[in-house]
């Protein structure tokens, strides 16, 4: 009877759903690093097989030299040394093993110094996706998805459906069904939607080549490593999807860009310049516009930018500088969208982006107007302000262009919580922005003399007081739970989010504010093997869905000093 391979649920069966992958990836990975190991000593030839006697361990160039040491009357000490530094060596160089090459342990090259060989590669690269963390995901069939929606009825004051009188006379109040009219009270009105969200392809790809597989034996399996490296960058590019993807590229039309020298900055020499504009959506740059020429007259000196027209779904402003006499190229980017509106850092560029081409803005290009020719969907942020031509749905959305107003701390945060509940009642959960601004919060109500009436509680120990904090929630000015705030690492600056998890209708049919529907989800393909290498792909065949945008807020064009 031939055996089948065991699935995870059996093997792992006893754990939660939720620790039943890690754990088989855990067992997959000792198991590749055991395969390894053994290969590794069979190519040394200290390891063979023989019907007979089964297993058979042999002596290496290493274990002779170590007989030879102890046969000398070396000390324990030296013994123990050479041992440490061989076996390492032994980990990185699993052979061949043979007279013609034999691995060196010559004094002169190695010496007797112990040295710390680590077992694996260490991973800085941080992978957080809270969104993609939280955001439920459904099986999905079809090429796209449709939803139907009840927006408003009467008397629920959303929709822009007027109220209705609940009162009535039954011998005088009429209504009419199918032509026939009978003694009824008012008859309800509706205002309904549809969704239609077209399922798109994610993937990437990567190859390992045979030489450097072979190479890292006995120290890492980076067919392993290629694993999961694809699938970690599948995760994240994905997670920067649901937030900040868009479907059309951010409009240019009547931009008219007006530059001319003005506030104070670092990084720009002072100069003649020639000037190119973008505009910023959530995913990348426009096009680029010529603006005229300016004179900055100082090192400290800026350039004010003006748009004749600030496009739907733009989160900031990009201006490219090039030196008339030394053609050095430098970038200043604003979140701001206001008239006037200034970068206050400058930093070289190597390149100018095209003015012919989109620059970004949407999947379907890249950076220097290289056209790709991808369908992405809509995340977050576009659905919120506006896609391309299509207007923005949230609850509620708003452009500071400016710093927070440290005399009333949390005083944007709060009027976009009332409006929200004032709209649909909404009360969201969860307030995602960048770094800069949780920590600009906390600076709201660190001010000194100020009538904030916020205090702050240190904590003394036995060297001294510890300072400092963060603020990680906030409470609505309209009761509700708390709002965590989180800082994203893909979030546009300037940017705040205020993100509602649930509905305040007990019976909304909505399988949750937002969901990832796929027709396949993340998986990997390993392609066979036409040359000499191993080559994976990564696919995705589905779609995000923002269901309830309107209840959602989000604030745009906040600067900040930090």
């Amino acid at each position: 009877m031939a055996l089948s391979t065991p699935t995870v649920d059996q093997l792992f069966g006893g754990l939660p759903a939720s620790q039943r992958l890690a754990r088989f990836e855990a067992y997959k990975s000792s198991l590749s690093a055991k395969i390894n190991e053994n290969l590794a000593l069979k190519a040394a030839g200290a390891l063979n097989f023989s019907k007979t006697e089964g297993v058979i361990k042999t002596a290496t160039p290493a274990t002779t030299a170590i007989d030879a040491l102890t046969k000398a009357g070396a000390s324990e000490e030296t013994i123990a040394l050479f041992s440490k530094s061989v076996e390492g060596d032994v980990n990185k160089n699993p052979g061949p093993w043979s007279n013609s090459n034999p691995l060196s342990y010559d004094p002169g090259n190695v010496g007797f110094t112990p040295f710390d060989l680590q077992d694996s590669i260490e991973f800085l690269v941080p992978v957080m996706t809270p969104l993609r963390n939280s955001i439920p995901r459904r099986k999905a069939q079809g090429q796209a998805v449709q939803i139907r929606q009840i927006t408003g009825y009467s008397n629920s004051r959303t929709g822009g459906v007027p109220n209705l009188n609940t009162f009535f006379n039954s011998a005088t109040n009429t209504s009419t069904y199918n032509g026939i009219t009978l003694n009824r009270p008012n008859t309800i009105s509706y205002s309904a939607d549809a969704l239609v969200v077209p399922f798109v392809e994610n993937g990437i790809s990567d190859s390992v080549e045979y030489q450097a597989q072979f190479a890292a034996q006995g120290f890492t399996d980076l067919r392993q490593l290629s694993n999961t490296a694809a699938i970690y960058s599948h995760m994240l590019g994905e997670e920067n999807n649901i937030l900040n993807s868009t479907s059309a590229v951010l409009p240019i039309a009547g931009l008219s860009p007006t530059v001319v020298e003005g506030g104070t900055a670092t990084g720009l020499p002072a100069g003649t310049y020639s000037s190119i504009v973008t505009v910023s959506s959530a995913f990348g740059e426009s096009q680029g516009v010529a603006g005229a020429n300016v004179t900055t007259t100082t090192a400290l000196e800026s350039v004010d930018v003006t748009l004749a027209v600030v496009p739907v779904g733009a989160v900031g402003v990009n201006v490219y500088l090039t030196d008339t006499t030394s053609s050095a190229h430098y970038v200043g980017r604003t979140t701001s969208t206001a008239a006037g509106a200034s970068p206050v850092i400058w930093a070289s560029a190597l390149a100018l982006p095209s003015t012919s081409a989109d620059n970004g803005s949407s999947p379907a290009y890249q950076f220097g107007g290289t056209a790709l020719g991808t369908a992405g969907y809509t995340g977050m942020i576009s659905s919120l302000l506006g896609n391309g031509a299509t207007a923005g749905t949230a609850g509620y959305k708003k452009a500071i262009n400016g710093p927070l107003n440290a005399g009333t701390p949390f005083g944007e945060i709060n009027t976009m919580l009332v409006e929200m509940w004032e709209t649909n009642r909404a009360q969201p959960g969860t307030l995602y922005t960048s770094g800069r601004i949780q920590a600009a919060l906390l600076a709201e109500i660190q001010q000194q003399g100020s009538a904030t009436s916020y205090r702050a509680n240190y904590m003394t120990g036995d060297d001294g007081i510890i300072v400092g904090g963060a603020v990680t929630g906030i409470t609505s000015p309209v009761g509700g739970p708390a709002l965590n705030i989180v800082a994203h690492p893909f979030i546009p600056e300037g940017v705040v989010i205020a993100h509602s998890t649930t509905l305040p209708s007990p019976v909304s049919g909505v399988p949750g504010t937002a969901t990832i529907d796929n027709v396949v989800d993340l998986t990997t393909i390993s392609w066979p093997q036409i040359g000499m290498s191993w080559d994976l792909s990564t696919y995705q065949y589905g779609t995000f869905v923002f269901h309830t945008p309107g209840f959602d807020g989000i604030l745009t064009g906040i600067t900040t000093t930090l």
